[in-house]
């Protein structure tokens, strides 16, 4: 990554506290990675104030917001995936064992699941939880690639909105 210029430095600074605050809707949900989820944040908004470009009519705190929610969500996205169990069956179908998977995520699992519709849900674990390729997954719950691809998306949208929500 690039050296911060001193105009950099100072977005930086000014709003380091901002980054902590966007990331506490996520840690709400994961406390377990409080720390984890800070540091992201807070490398995020060195990254947005490398990349920011005033002249766009944006503030630094819109551009900023939505880059660090979408890094804090990709990045649980990886930490869900790093608990995998696939194995591929003689037929060539992949089986998944959810119950070691459950164990160990039980926060993004029903997190997915309290947010999205139960078929959703599902491609969202497959995809997401254990990394299964779109291809996979159609295989697994017997629908097109096309019908997965959009259930994760609607998911994503659906996620993202659980998000922005103000926690009370």
């Amino acid at each position: 990554m690039s050296r911060l210029t001193a105009a950099q430095q100072d977005l930086v600074t000014q709003h380091i506290d901002f980054a902590a605050w966007v990331a506490s809707a996520t840690i709400a949900r994961f406390p377990n990675h409080a720390d984890d989820l800070i540091s992201v944040a807070r490398l995020e908004l060195c990254k947005a104030a490398i990349r920011f470009d005033p002249a766009k009519g944006f503030r630094f705190t819109t551009y900023a917001d939505r880059r660090i929610r979408w890094v804090l969500f990709d990045w649980c996205k990886k930490q869900a995936r790093q608990v995998q169990t696939a194995t591929v069956s003689d037929d060539g179908i992949d089986r998944i064992d959810l119950a070691p998977s459950r164990d160990s995520r039980p926060d993004l699992i029903d997190e997915i699941e309290a947010v999205c519709p139960q078929r959703e849900a599902e491609a969202t674990i497959l995809v997401c939880v254990h990394g299964l390729s779109t291809r996979q997954a159609s295989r697994r719950m017997g629908i097109s690639q096309q019908a997965v691809a959009r259930f994760t998306s609607k998911a994503a949208v659906r996620f993202e909105a659980r998000i922005l929500q103000p926690t009370t």
